[in-house]
């Protein structure tokens, strides 16, 4: 992970994304089109594979634990998603509602320390976007350089994993809304319980 000065102040020259991490990608596509494994498990999948893209990733983010600021705006997720993360924590989501919009309170799942209390389940777009200027950028509201912004998602492998997790939520009548919208503000205690271990099938 990038610390300290000096950040960039216009878009940096990125490395070549390794070839271990795209052999990894076109098995993993290999795996999400077959009909062995559950939606669920596919899901788990991806995310295995996003944490291995870290190790790209981390050469020139600025992103760090504690900072959350990207965790007080709008956070759209599929409800794929978050009848993962209901199933996961054992807890309710909310299944019919409006989208909201302009969010600026924090992440039903922020923990008041600024940690993650879902960082192991989190929704995909939590994992792809990330400051790659100075984060204090962030704080302040001054103009911030990303990676993994919509709807490009940083490059082709995220954003075809991105366009597959949608393609789920779409066959399954799924919806789209903000995270706080599926989970309401009290699932903030919830979150403080352990994840289940096993996952439904679906």
């Amino acid at each position: 992970m990038a610390k300290g000065p000096p950040y960039p102040t216009e878009a940096p020259s990125l490395p070549d994304i390794p070839t271990t991490l795209i052999d990894q990608a076109n098995e993993l596509f290999i795996r999400l089109n077959s009909s062995y494994f559950s939606q669920f498990e596919k899901l788990e999948r991806v995310f295995k594979y996003f944490e291995s893209f870290t190790s790209y990733t981390d050469g020139f983010t600025s992103c760090r634990k504690g900072c959350a600021y990207c965790c007080k705006v709008d956070v759209q997720i599929t409800s794929f998603e978050a009848k993962y993360i209901a199933k996961k924590k054992k807890m309710k989501m909310n299944e019919f509602m409006s989208i909201s919009t302009g969010n600026k309170a924090p992440c039903p799942f922020l923990s008041p320390d600024n940690s993650c209390g879902i960082y192991e389940i989190r929704p995909l777009i939590c994992r792809t976007l990330q400051a790659v200027g100075d984060p204090d950028h962030c704080r302040t509201g001054a103009p911030q350089l990303y990676y993994g912004s919509p709807p490009q998602f940083g490059n082709v492998i995220l954003r075809d994993l991105m366009a597959w997790a949608h393609r789920m939520n779409q066959e399954k009548g799924g919806s789209l809304g903000d995270i706080r919208d599926f989970f309401p503000m009290e699932s903030r205690l919830k979150a403080s319980m352990p994840a289940d271990d096993t996952v439904a099938k679906m």
